[in-house]
């Protein structure tokens, strides 16, 4: 990731859109736990 910094501001941005979807909320709890984990396993934000 820190070959694309863009990479890093495109995650939180999915990360903060999906933590305050109201629709399809299963849907968006299994895409927020993905990015979340995607995160923790190559760095700190």
């Amino acid at each position: 990731m820190d070959e694309e910094p863009g990479a890093w501001h495109r995650l939180r941005t999915a990360e903060r859109v999906l933590r305050n979807q109201r629709e399809d909320r299963r849907g968006a709890e299994i895409l927020h736990r993905l990015v979340i984990r995607t995160v923790e396993d190559y760095g700190n934000w």
